[in-house]
């Protein structure tokens, strides 16, 4: 019974001291996966721009007729318009939880004013 008791105190204690740990790996593994999606979506964006620029070149070079262009034209722009809307959310989304944890750190830590001018945080 003594056994059984210290064990459960044992999983308790175990998991009380790892939840930190655990949920600032989430954290971080969040902002990396956040990162890495904001380079997919600029790289793509780079090279829908060149892409554009290349068929105004060949339209201009008279390698593609007017309705093809414009039937080009359209699309890519159309998708690059789509990735800049995603880079915007993704933007303001990684705006939006730092501003998040910056608040909860200020609730959460015992510095109540600005060490520099006294004020209120």
């Amino acid at each position: 019974m003594d056994t059984i008791i210290l064990l459960g105190i044992f999983v308790f204690t175990a998991a009380y001291i790892a939840a930190p740990l655990i949920k600032k790996g989430r954290d971080e593994m969040s902002l990396k996966q956040s990162d890495d999606a904001a380079q997919d979506l600029e790289s793509e964006k780079e090279n829908l721009f060149a892409a554009i620029q290349e068929i105004e070149f060949d339209y201009q070079m008279g390698k593609l007729s007017s309705d093809d262009f414009e039937k080009i034209n359209a699309e890519y722009r159309t998708h690059t318009i789509d990735i800049i809307q995603k880079l915007d959310r993704l933007q303001k989304q990684s705006t939006d939880d730092l501003e998040e944890q910056i608040l909860k750190y200020r609730k959460s830590s015992h510095l109540s004013t600005c060490q520099i001018c006294g004020a209120k945080m």
